[in-house]
């Protein structure tokens, strides 16, 4: 049981040291419906970003989760390209990721970041919150 707690220590070290979501959200509708994604993040490890990929979906404004009425995809996935330094901030917009009157809210998913020295991390589950709320 050790092993595992130190195990599980190491890796959420690692996660916490890596990058934080400064802020995500959706824009209204245009006037087609689409949406704009909207995601931005500061690279806090000593490694250098060479790719930040980010999955996520939106929910409407009672919470249920909304695809688009066009492509009829629930789940989108974005991409930016770096290189982000340590203490650099990255993301941006991604125009129209769904077409949704409806759609009010984006909830991210996972995240997978790409390391210039070809290392990657996977981030996903309650390791989002962690990445998220640091100030």
């Amino acid at each position: 049981m050790k092993y595992f707690d130190e195990v599980v220590k190491v890796r959420r070290d690692k996660i916490n040291n890596s990058v934080k979501l400064m802020s995500y959200y959706l824009s209204s509708p245009n006037s087609a419906s689409g949406v704009d994604a909207y995601v931005y993040y500061k690279n806090l490890s000593d490694k250098t970003i060479k790719y930040f990929y980010w999955e996520g979906y939106p929910i409407n404004a009672v919470g249920d989760q909304v695809n688009c009425e066009i492509r009829g995809n629930k789940v989108f996935r974005g991409k930016d390209t770096g290189p982000i330094k340590k203490g650099q901030s990255g993301g941006g917009c991604w125009g129209c990721a769904w077409y949704n009157w409806t759609a009010k809210k984006l909830i991210i998913t996972s995240i997978e970041i790409e390391y210039m020295d070809g290392s990657s991390l996977h981030i996903s589950g309650d390791d989002l919150y962690e990445i998220g709320k640091k100030k």
